[in-house]
């Protein structure tokens, strides 16, 4: 269970004022209490071994990472630019026919994030569609 929240004087007459969203903080706490149950350095070591992996695989499609190369300094996100790839052409055409939802920034750099919930399949699914895409555009 997490540490209880104390209050400060100055938030207390606000505190108890309206309701809460109590939902939200069940929510909040089921998730921390799951992150706590499977351990920190676990869902470290899977962020790491996801985002190495799809890294990998980026580049052996042509694209230029702009992920730090020093492991240490990245864990479950991967920016790569894809040139000539237009990114929101690649965004749109992900989500509207295949419901993989991504982001990056213009003309052609993808962020992929590898949460501890996403599978590998997910990753092999993902790099399937992008293969698609490129041979449909003729990229």
């Amino acid at each position: 269970m997490p540490p209880k929240v104390e209050t400060t004087p100055s938030c207390e007459p606000s505190a108890s004022i309206g309701s809460s969203n109590v939902p939200a903080l069940c929510g909040l706490r089921a998730a921390l209490q799951l992150a706590n149950d499977i351990g920190l350095d676990r869902i470290e070591r899977r962020h790491r071994q996801l985002a190495d992996y799809i890294l990998d695989e980026m580049k052996k499609r042509g694209a230029e990472s702009w992920t730090s190369p020093d492991p240490a300094l990245r864990c479950a996100i991967v920016s790569v630019n894809v040139p000539p790839v237009p990114r929101m052409d690649l965004e749109n055409w992900m989500w509207k026919t295949h419901r993989i939802r991504i982001r990056g920034g213009d003309p052609s750099k993808l962020r992929l994030s590898t949460p501890y919930y996403l599978q590998k399949k997910d990753i092999d699914r993902f790099l399937e569609k992008f293969d698609e895409y490129k041979r449909e555009k003729k990229w």
